[in-house]
This record gives structure tokens, C-alpha cells and sequence, in this order.
């Protein structure tokens, strides 16, 4: 079993992910995780990411926003301006989303102070 650590909450954490080219900011709370998700188009996300590469993806606005719980449901948000549409033009760019979010619940599991242990990754 891990031990967490009591730390003051909100805590906010940057994950990048370079094989999908997204970096996260997770603001973690005690019963849930809120995360930014950002895919520049002038930053190259890579694996350790200097404090200005992460500011320099902050100003190009967020790509997609959700909250997951610490009983694994997920609310989220498309976000591209005032607008909630986001463009996609091959099949690839709809699994990397979902591949993005994927991983993003399981940040939360591993970030969420309160996380149903029971949960799997594999439930249905």
C-alpha cells in the first residue's frame, strides 16, 4: 500500500505526455483532480519540460478540460474558444483524445488523495 504524503490541497502538478504531444496540469483536490489539457502548436511537449516551455503551452489556451472524481466518474469539456468544437480530420486525432483522457483518469488515481482503491483501470 502507498503512503501518501499530507500535503495542502489544491496542489497542482504538470504531467507531459510527448507521444501524444499533450501537456497536463492536474489541480488536485482532496476527493477529485482537475485537469487543463494542452496541445501546442509551438512548444514541442517532451519528457522533462523547463518552467517557461510549460508557460509557453499554458498561453496557447486549453485544448481540453474534465474533472475526475475520486470515484472515477469524469465530467469534461471541449475546449477552442467560445466555441466547443474541436476540429479532427483522421481517426488518429479522435484516439489520441481518448487516449489522452484515458490517461488522465489514471493521474487522478495515482494523484487523488481519496481514490477508490477497489477501482481498475479494466472495469467496465
Amino acid at each position: 500500500m502507498m503512503n501518501r504524503m499530507k500535503v495542502p490541497l489544491p496542489q497542482v502538478v504538470y504531467r507531459p505526455f510527448p507521444d501524444l504531444h499533450f501537456l497536463v496540469r492536474a489541480e488536485v483536490h482532496n476527493d477529485k483532480v482537475r485537469f487543463d489539457i494542452y496541445r501546442p502548436d509551438d512548444t514541442e511537449v517532451t519528457a522533462t519540460m523547463t518552467p517557461t516551455q510549460i508557460g509557453n503551452c499554458l498561453t496557447e489556451g486549453t485544448y481540453l478540460d474534465m474533472e475526475i472524481n475520486n470515484e472515477g466518474c469524469s465530467n469534461f469539456g471541449i475546449a477552442d474558444g467560445n466555441v466547443n468544437w474541436r476540429h479532427c480530420c483522421v481517426r488518429k486525432q479522435l484516439l489520441e483524445i481518448g487516449e489522452i483522457m484515458a490517461k488522465c483518469w489514471d493521474l487522478a488515481a495515482e494523484l487523488c488523495p481519496t481514490w477508490d482503491k477497489t477501482l481498475s483501470p479494466d472495469d467496465d
